[in-house]
């Protein structure tokens, strides 16, 4: 929930003992007078002092920072950070360096400025300031110590340096160096010296700085040449540990890896045929079928045994089917057959056993190119590691051959690099040249700022004065609205006063004096009836919450519906002489509860209290609810009155712009800035209304 904050403003600044703003430019119309001739004395004054002084001259010269000249400009970084984006840093820094010590002792040496009375304070004659000084203080006892002596060199190096101007635009890269004296042909002099001798001091150091430039770079070059040596010593070394031959192909052991590879590839292939071969011929050879095993094994001794066991066989049947079982050439026939079978069989052994033997022969050679397979792999390994660091090594080399190659050519171009005194980043735009006119002092500036001094010192001591006539100790009405600017609407007397706080009975003055400040808060309202009424205490005499009583209970009688709301949250208790709340303030704040938007038909009297203080009552009562609340019963009532605190609290002010109208609570000791400062905040505000007072002095 957002609110609306007290404003707490000061005073206006030319109103310093309170009075108001209409008070002080009277008082400082009647002075006006004064004021112009305090001015014009002043002015005068100021312009003959200044007459008197001694003139004094500027001349400037004018450099320019372009940046860095260096002959290496790889190593220029190595000195300043001149590859920055913005150069502002190094103008500042070469603005320091042209005010340094050194190079203004330098300047007086060379000058021998310390031989003029203009720098020397020892060879002026005292002044008449001195004098009085001296004298005075050879009637005091001395109680310091004797001091050391001193070098007078120190008093015209810190003259001449505070004679030295630097300045610079901060838009540009150049720098204007001036110098200040008395005489004209002199300060040129001073200008040209000082930026010529700074140009000198830093071409040296730039000079020395590419000196040493050049001789790290040769050591570097020596450097960079050893380091190649070392490399090249390395890779020989390391092709002589490990045999490494590169060939077009790859290296030598890369290729007998190869081969080895292929080889237990074909010992594995050959090594499975002979396998399978005889574990056929084996199978066949249990089983005795010859025919088979004959195509298996594919030996031409046994085609031909199976050649003549055919034929055997095919005599012994011709014959048994010729001539009988009982024939005698069946039995020799018979004989070759079973010595051709015999034969067939002893050569399907030897055969067996010949492939059993070919088998064991190519298992021992296969296992034997994987051993040499493994080995060649090892030693691959190590030769690949080998290649490796042998390629990381030409990488080095050839990277160190580069910048060994980069580097002598920048000691080629170093040394054929003429030498100068001129510094390419900085340089002299335009030299000075002696002044024709002086630069100081300014007369009109003088007579100006004497002028000025004059008029304020007439318009303080004229309001000094107005203080002192326009501060009563106790005000009377008249003394208010003079000073205040404000009118009185109406006066209480004390027993009105008492007679509102014990809720009696009004009498006709009481009535009377009730019409007179109803007629005025009317007259306030400009031309319509306000609704909105503040009370407020100039004083801690606590007299606004018997005079809002006063003014409620007067309108409740005259038939109005009158709602007085106590806005002093600080206060303990009610306002005397009103009825028992109606409702509590501080619930409707809270929102626990809200007035009746139904306007009364009736005349009625309602108070709103808090009963006992609140915390934060500034905050509360600057709170939107609080509004809200002002603007509801402004439709349900004829006339509204607000009780406020002093007009020293915070919340005061802030309540003076929510109503129509304001009064102002005086007694005899009402103090006077209390009221001005509540007037300043009030009417200063926006949609503030019209403030008035209500004496109770007689």
């Amino acid at each position: 929930m957002s609110s609306r904050p007290a404003l707490d403003l000061p005073v206006a600044a030319s109103a310093p003992s309170g009075l108001p703003l209409a008070a002080i430019v009277r008082a400082l119309r009647r002075s006006a007078l004064l004021i112009v001739v305090g001015g014009v004395v002043g002015a005068a004054a100021a312009y003959a002092y200044a007459r008197t002084l001694p003139k004094s001259y500027t001349a400037s010269s004018l450099i320019a920072v372009a940046g860095s000249g260096f002959a290496i400009p790889e190593l220029q970084g190595a000195l300043r950070p001149e590859n920055a984006a913005d150069p502002m840093p190094l103008v500042r820094t070469e603005m320091q360096a042209l005010t340094a010590r050194d190079l203004v002792t330098r300047v007086v040496q060379e000058l021998q400025l310390n031989k003029l009375p203009e720098f020397n304070s020892d060879l002026r004659p005292p002044s008449l300031v001195s004098a009085v000084k001296g004298w005075v203080q050879s009637f005091m006892p001395s109680t310091q110590e004797p001091a050391g002596v001193s070098d007078p060199l120190n008093g015209v190096i810190g003259a001449v340096t505070n004679n030295v101007r630097i300045f610079q635009d901060n838009r540009s890269l150049a720098i204007d160096v001036g110098f200040i004296s008395q005489d004209p042909a002199l300060s040129a002099t001073v200008a040209n010296t000082l930026v010529g001798d700074y140009m000198k001091i830093r071409a040296s150091r730039q000079s020395r700085a590419n000196t040493g430039a050049t001789e790290a770079l040769s050591d570097r070059i020596t450097q960079v040449r050893n380091e190649i040596s070392t490399l090249e010593d390395q890779i020989r070394t390391l092709r002589t540990s490990n045999g490494t031959v590169l060939l077009r192909a790859g290296s030598v052991g890369q290729q007998q890896l190869e081969d080895l590879a292929s080889a237990a590839a074909k010992a594995a292939v050959e090594r499975g045929q002979l396998v399978a071969n005889y574990n056929r011929a084996t199978v066949l050879a249990s089983q005795g079928n010859s025919a088979a095993l004959a195509s298996v094994l594919s030996s031409p001794t046994v085609a031909q045994l199976r050649e003549r066991e055919a034929a055997a066989s095919g005599r012994v049947a011709e014959l048994s089917s010729r001539y009988g079982a009982n024939y005698p050439g069946i039995a020799s026939a018979q004989a070759e057959l079973s010595a051709a079978r015999s034969q067939v069989a002893g050569e399907t052994q030897r055969i067996i056993s010949s492939l059993g033997t070919q088998v064991r022969v190519a298992r021992e050679h296969e296992a034997d190119i994987a051993k040499q397979l493994e080995d060649a792999r090892s030693a691959a390994v190590g030769s690949e590691n080998a290649r490796a660091e042998l390629k990381r090594l030409e990488d080095e080399v050839e990277s160190r051959r580069k910048l060994y190659q980069t580097m002598l050519e920048r000691a080629q171009q170093v040394a054929g690099a003429p030498t100068t005194e001129k510094t390419p980043d900085v340089y002299v735009i335009s030299t000075a040249a002696a002044p024709s006119g002086p630069s100081g002092p300014n007369m009109k500036l003088a007579a100006g700022f004497g002028g000025i001094g004059g008029a304020t010192l007439i318009s303080l001591l004229a309001l000094l004065r107005l203080r002192q006539v326009s501060a009563p100790a106790t005000p009377e009405a008249p003394a208010l609205t003079g000073l205040t600017g404000l009118s009185v609407a109406a006066t209480l007397t004390g027993a009105a006063l008492r007679r509102a706080r014990g809720g009696d009975a009004l009498t006709t003055d009481d009535a009377a004096v009730a019409d007179q400040l109803a007629g005025a808060v009317r007259k306030l309202g400009r031309g319509r009836r306000p609704k909105l009424v503040l009370f407020a205490d100039a004083s801690s005499r606590d007299e606004a919450a018997a005079v809002a009583a006063f003014f409620a209970r007067t309108a409740f009688a005259r038939g109005d519906r009158v709602l007085l709301i106590d806005a002093n949250l600080r206060r303990t208790g009610t306002v005397p002489g009103m009825p028992a709340p109606t409702r509590d303030l501080l619930s409707l704040l809270d929102g626990r509860e809200w007035p009746d938007p139904t306007p009364a038909a009736a005349a009625c009297l309602e108070y709103y209290a808090a009963g006992m203080p609140a915390v934060a009552a500034t905050r509360l009562l600057s709170e939107p609810i609080f509004a809200n609340l002002l603007t509801q019963v402004r439709e349900g009532f004829d006339t509204v009155v607000l009780l406020a605190p002093s007009v020293d609290v915070p919340e005061t002010a802030a309540l003076a712009r929510q109503v129509d109208v304001s009064l102002l609570v005086c007694g005899k000791a009402a103090p006077l800035p209390a009221v001005s400062r509540f007037v300043a905040q009030g009417q200063g505000g926006s949609g503030s209304g019209p403030v008035a007072l209500v004496s109770t002095a007689a």
